[in-house]
């Protein structure tokens, strides 16, 4: 697999986890700003690591 790839899933599982980490540290009780927020940590977290595993995996200009 690529290493954008690898960032990304990686990204995924992490933002996941923080994700749901976060809703339950912060008492957030109603289940569509639960979604809400796991959703939008997942995103950036996968950004995230779909840029830094592009910019590892570039070969050297």
């Amino acid at each position: 697999m690529s290493k954008p790839i690898i960032g990304a899933v990686l990204g995924l599982a992490l933002g996941l986890t923080i994700g749901l980490w976060g809703t339950c540290y912060f008492g957030i009780v109603d289940w569509l700003s639960r979604v809400c927020v796991v959703a939008s940590v997942m995103l950036v977290f996968q950004l995230l690591g779909t840029t830094i595993g592009a910019t590892i995996g570039k070969p050297p200009a």
